[in-house]
């Protein structure tokens, strides 16, 4: 290596662009945990929505494993304490090469880079001269981020990009295998986890702890993992395309690659060169359908799958499907404790969703806990109380949705028909959407008036009469859904009232039959 060049050095070179209050500052990686562990990091300047939870990650799974390796219980203050543990993560490199972008030494590992076992760059065919362009896909069709628009690109960009690719991508067509904390190739790798009172450092601090005290909890739950001396950045292993590892030879907090890439400098520019691999990086056992550990991935109990999510991302009937500990095993980080505290709680929820060649957007959703709903988090029966609660509420808005909003629409759109077809594609091309409006408006404050009803579960009639209080209000959005549709009918004005009378009188009376046991006063 004497000569060589280890270039871009993460633990020595601030090149990591961050904002506390109004200033913006270059961090070194160990300063960036030294920040976040304060709560002290307001934002991360060049970090994209999408890469943010790879990121958070990659903190929190490095973090654990590095404290782990050192017997410590906490996770220090000071950066030069980071450096130390991070350096105890690759103690055999004495110029940091798994933490650096560049090392043209390809029998080194570089950052995110196994070494290349050929010895030379001419197996990865592929080059990226912008970090979009390496970042996992998007879109086809440049519709969420326009594709390789990064002309002049700072380092901390690569890294992002990265980042994200080699601990979030999937499937891409032969020879481009995906993650293994996923079930399935064109499946996504879903966020899902508590964010206590604080910044987004006090999350990352929290997850960190967490994953220490979880430490034997998760080698009893995944005994195919190693449960002392297991590989955990699976970079520095060299890779020539066919070698696969197993779960036997990792730590249960692995972070790992899923592609062959490694960065080098064109005259002064950073080019990132990839290519083709014969097998996955990871061989998991057949059937695990991504049920690898994964701190943020909740498993469906059924099918003993990872969660993934569609291009719908998290709705209100998939959160509370989430939160029924009867439907999925939540995830490791998901689960409310003591220590978390009642005040400034949030159920966070991220996915990239990934399909066959696209992508179907960026999904986030931050869900407020209030303190007085905090115990049903905490303990299985409260839990199940909390999913009953859930589900009941979702029927009741499907039930307005199908059997209220639905019918009333169609008799307005077939005006008054004495039959109404609710077969007939022309209609339902036009009920849809305001469906999907109705759906948004239920969306929109769901968990609220949720949580306001376990707030009074112990006194039944309050919590009855907050219930009653919704669904008129659920009435009254339809309502004025169906005055908007009625607006834009293109009737004349003899058909349009007489369709309108009979949509309002269908939108009554079915709420009336399907509700009535809930609108009778006591």
């Amino acid at each position: 290596m004497a000569g060589g060049i280890a270039a871009l050095n993460l633990l020595t070179e601030p090149l990591i662009r961050i904002r506390r209050g109004d200033n913006e500052e270059k961090v070194t990686l160990p300063e960036l945990f030294a920040v976040a562990i304060a709560d002290d990091l307001d934002s991360v300047v060049a970090l994209r929505p999408h890469q943010k939870q790879a990121l958070h990650a990659f903190l929190v799974q490095v973090g654990a494993m590095a404290l782990l390796a050192a017997d410590r219980r906490g996770p220090p203050s000071t950066a030069e304490a980071w450096t130390t543990l991070l350096r105890g993560l690759a103690p055999d490199y004495s110029r940091d090469e798994p933490w650096c972008l560049v090392v043209d030494d390809l029998a080194q590992p570089a950052f995110l880079q196994p070494p290349v076992s050929e010895g030379d760059l001419s197996c990865l065919k592929e080059k990226e001269v912008t970090p979009d362009a390496l970042d996992m896909l998007v879109t086809s069709k440049n519709h969420d981020l326009k594709a390789a628009r990064i002309t002049s690109a700072e380092p901390d960009l690569w890294l992002f990009a990265l980042l994200t690719l080699q601990t979030c991508e999937g499937f891409l067509g032969r020879g481009n295998y995906g993650i293994s904390r996923m079930n399935g190739g064109f499946a996504s790798r879903p966020f899902v986890g508590i964010a206590p009172k604080g910044r987004w450092g006090a999350q990352i601090r929290r997850d960190m702890e967490r994953l220490i005290e979880l430490r034997s909890e998760i080698v009893a739950n995944y005994p195919m993992y190693r449960e002392e001396g297991g590989l955990g950045l699976v970079w520095l292993r060299p890779w020539d395309g066919n070698a696969q590892l197993t779960p036997e030879e990792l730590d249960p907090y692995y972070v790992e690659i899923c592609r062959r890439v490694r960065l080098n400098f064109d005259g002064t520019a950073i080019v990132a060169h990839r290519g083709a691999s014969r097998k996955p990086r990871i061989a998991m056992p057949e059937g695990l359908n991504g049920n690898t550990g994964d701190p943020w991935t909740p498993i469906d109990r059924k099918h003993s799958k990872a969660l993934t999510v569609d291009g719908s991302g998290f709705h209100y009937r998939r959160v509370a499907e989430l939160l029924d500990p009867s439907r999925f095993t939540p995830a490791p980080l998901q689960d409310v404790t003591p220590g978390d505290g009642s005040e400034g709680l949030e159920l966070t929820l991220s996915v990239t969703v990934r399909g066959q060649g696209e992508t179907e957007g960026y999904h986030e959703r931050r869900i407020l806990i209030p303190p007085r709903a905090v115990p049903f988090f905490l303990h299985r029966g409260a839990k199940d109380r909390l999913a009953e609660v859930a589900r009941d509420r979702v029927t009741n808005a499907a039930t307005m949705r199908t059997k209220v909003l639905s019918p009333a629409l169609f008799r307005l759109f077939q005006n008054d028909p004495d039959t109404i077809n609710f077969r007939h594609p022309a209609t339902q091309a036009k009920v849809e959407p305001f469906l999907a409006r109705f759906d948004r408006d239920v969306d929109a404050d769901f968990f609220d008036h949720l949580f306001e009803e376990l707030s009074e579960d112990s006194n039944p009639s309050a919590a009855r009469r907050l219930r009653r209080a919704w669904l008129m209000e659920l009435k009254a959005r339809a309502g004025d859904i169906l005055a908007t549709a009625e607006a834009g009918s293109p009737l004349s004005h003899v058909r349009r009232y007489r369709a309108r009378a009979a949509a309002q009188s269908v939108l009554d009376s079915a709420f009336q039959n399907a509700f009535e046991s809930w609108i009778r006063e006591d």
